[in-house]
């Protein structure tokens, strides 16, 4: 089973980042790490989607059999940061090609 974390904080030394790095390692997971992966803020324009580190992100989230997401939480709500990234994903990432 091929497993994806992504650690949405965009603190270098949270414990969100601790938890993920945790779960990652233990169940032999790829690893996004938003304080580390430079993603630009969403705004909608085609010519975002080209840029590499997009697609990387979603090339990882759709080759993944399970996606782990971890947030702190701000004000009731996930972070800014697992925001941004998710708004670059589709359902395409998510559909089971199999």
């Amino acid at each position: 089973m091929k497993i994806t974390v992504i650690s949405g904080t965009a603190r270098k030394k949270g414990r969100t980042k601790v938890a993920a790095s945790y779960i990652a390692n233990t169940y032999q997971a790829d690893l996004i790490d938003l304080s580390e992966f430079s993603l630009p803020v969403f705004n909608g324009e085609e010519e975002q989607f080209s840029l590499e580190n997009v697609q990387q992100l979603k090339a990882a989230v759709k080759d993944a059999d399970a996606v782990v997401l971890l947030s702190p939480e701000y004000h009731s709500g996930m972070s800014g940061a697992l925001k941004n990234a998710l708004d670059f994903l589709s359902n395409e990432q998510f559909v089971e090609s199999r």
